[in-house]
């Protein structure tokens, strides 16, 4: 069966990212666990609501709220996309260094029982493989 490998969606805030390096390439074939490639998502700058309570005493006692808006600092985060099942690499769509956004379709795969009989068709009608993002440090890339 021809499956699609797909940008997840690691966190709400990531709108997008690239591709920085692909572990597996066109015909090569991969197993349970093994690494398919590093994505970098583009910075994220998260919105945070503080309230704060500040009782004030006259008469009588008023509550006052005050809503603050903290920015945190942007940062940007590596991830390795890891297969949930065996197969083969059919061909990369999006090439290293090239914007997407979650949801695109980075790479055509095929599962270990494909007969390759069918196709592949419209990479965005495929079944898409699960996979795992696990943070990786900037450094080992």
């Amino acid at each position: 069966m021809k499956l699609s490998l797909q940008m997840p969606a690691v966190g709400p805030a990531l709108q997008g990212g690239r591709v920085i390096r692909w572990s597996k390439q066109t015909g090569e074939s991969f197993a349970f666990g093994d690494e398919l490639c590093i994505v970098s998502i583009e910075q994220v700058a998260a919105l945070r609501k503080t309230q704060q309570a500040s009782i004030l005493t006259s008469r009588r006692r008023k509550k006052k709220m005050r809503e603050e808006i903290e920015m945190r600092e942007s940062v940007g985060l590596h991830f390795q996309l890891v297969a949930s099942e065996a197969g083969t690499v059919i061909d990369h769509l999006i090439p290293a260094g090239q914007p997407m956004q979650v949801g695109d379709v980075l790479a055509v795969l095929a599962s270990e029982d494909d007969d390759g009989a069918a196709p592949p068709g419209d990479p965005d009608s495929l079944a898409a493989i699960r996979v795992v993002a696990n943070p990786v440090d900037p450094e080992e890339d």
